[in-house]
């Protein structure tokens, strides 16, 4: 099952879970195996998997892992603008000029038009029959989709551009010194195309036209001050009043998303209301975060991406606020139980369980006021393997609620890990042992004296066990 079919159980999934006051969200970073940092661009496809758009490719995470699609002629690792066409395949491009797309999970090259786009990120669209590319170098120039036959269509300079349905809205300059401060927001539709408004303007700085439930916003920055607008077919051009702490921060970008629209800024995503001509602000998350898109997925839980610290998961909005009964009481590990259930332990050595209706069912005080640092459930043996931080580790029967308590087993653990029907592994500070399903210290056999920080299943009898050195071990099976 996908971990996001799955996001409304997201205490199961990880500690990275807020409580209280601040917003509950997943963040997928490098320590949950997430292969880059940056992201530019995120979409949901029409199976429900996730595509990213990021500093080091093109990934698919289709709800167990995150899988590269490379090209061998492909130049550079960053890709961009995400977009899915009529048949379902999946477009984007590179700042080399370069368009791909993937379809049955084979990545193509369409096109190189290094000598159409001089080194620039241009924005595209998919027609029935060809790509349409929209320059700031050249121009706009049609790709037939068959013979990949190149027309130019346009001389006017593209600075932006935003499809709408069948509906493309482009901002243009001149390709002469006729008027470089004249600004034309264009529409067309069906090849045909409308100066629907024009302005002049010296100065300004990244000018980006966005789509807002059918209507179309300028967004640039003038002096350093973002400067905002509401375009009408009509060809009327009014400024849309911005709160004053919107004004200086960077905006990426702005999405409308199902009944939700966002500001993906340099602080974090502004939820907003846009009301004639005055954005009014709804909710501030991710704060600090540089955010650079915003989706909801099929289960209408949100996904945003940033610019240099992986991805935010914020569950849909039915999802309960919990709260810990203790006021002064830490989460320190999280593990997803059997039918819906999940576990949390505390800093002072506590174990809540709760039930699918996200109430605590059960509540269990360790025999000692050493915090929990480490929480495995044995599907195998129905079991919960709690590590803490002083000499005392425990295993819980899930069914029964039977303790065990164990004495120098597992305490202080980095990762515990069943890797076969009779070995368990245990990574800590200093070691890295096997053991038997007696738990018993004589039975275990040492596989390195060394810290061990986790441990990745590579094959069916291969793991990795990253440390100050990666380490490989592969599992044979022998009595020690």
């Amino acid at each position: 099952m996908k971990i996001y079919n799955l996001l409304y159980f997201i205490i199961a999934l990880s500690s990275n879970l807020i409580f209280g006051q601040q917003e509950v969200y997943h963040h997928f970073s490098r320590n949950d195996q997430l292969p880059d940092a940056t992201f530019y661009d995120i979409i949901e496809d029409d199976h429900f998997n996730i595509w990213l758009a990021a500093d080091s490719g093109l990934y698919k995470y289709n709800g167990k892992q995150f899988i590269l699609y490379t090209h061998p002629d492909q130049h550079g690792d960053a890709v961009f603008n995400l977009t899915l066409d009529h048949k379902g395949r999946l477009w984007f491009n590179n700042i080399y000029g370069q368009f791909f797309y993937v379809e049955n999970e084979q990545m193509t090259l369409f096109y190189d038009a290094h000598d159409l786009v001089k080194g620039q990120l241009v924005p595209f669209t998919i027609n029935d029959d060809s790509v349409m590319l929209y320059t700031w170098y050249s121009g706009t120039y049609s790709v037939s989709l068959t013979d990949k036959m190149v027309v130019k269509k346009k001389q006017d300079l593209v600075l932006s551009m935003r499809r709408n349905g069948q509906d493309i809205w482009h901002l243009d300059i001149p390709n002469d010194k006729s008027g470089a401060n004249r600004h034309k927001i264009v529409k067309d539709i069906k090849g045909k195309s409308t100066v629907i408004t024009q302005f002049y303007e010296n100065g300004i700085v990244a000018p980006q036209l966005f789509i807002v439930d059918d209507r179309v916003l300028l967004l640039y920055k003038l002096g350093g001050i973002n400067k905002l607008f509401a375009i009408y077919d009509n060809g009327s051009m009014k400024a849309v009043s911005l709160p004053k702490n919107l004004e200086q921060i960077s905006i990426y970008n702005i999405v409308s998303q199902v009944d939700q629209k966002w500001l993906c800024t340099s602080d974090g995503a502004w939820l907003f209301e846009l009301n004639d001509t005055k954005l009014e602000i709804q909710k501030h998350t991710l704060e600090s975060q540089s955010v650079t898109n915003v989706i909801n997925d099929f289960n209408s839980n949100i996904w945003a991406t940033t610019l240099d610290n992986g991805i935010f998961v914020i569950p849909n909005k039915d999802i309960k606020r919990l709260y810990l009964p203790g006021e002064k009481q830490k989460i320190n590990a999280v593990c997803r139980l059997d039918d819906g259930r999940f576990v949390i332990g505390t800093n002072d050595g506590v174990l809540y369980i709760y039930g699918s209706d996200l109430q605590i069912s059960r509540t269990i005080k360790l025999n000692n006021r050493g915090a929990v640092n480490y929480l495995y459930f044995d599907s195998q043996t129905s079991s919960l393997l709690v590590s803490t931080t002083n000499n005392s580790s425990y295993k819980l029967d899930v069914r029964t609620f039977q303790l065990i308590r164990y004495n120098n087993i597992l305490n202080s653990a980095k990762s515990i890990l069943r890797v076969n029907d009779s070995q368990i592994f245990y990574g800590s500070f200093k070691e890295a042992l096997l053991y038997d399903n007696s738990l018993e210290r004589s039975q275990a056999a040492l596989i390195r004296k060394q810290r061990v920080k986790g441990a990745i299943l590579l094959s069916g009898d291969r793991y990795l066990f990253p440390s100050l050195m990666v380490f490989m071990f592969i599992m044979c099976v022998k009595k020690y």
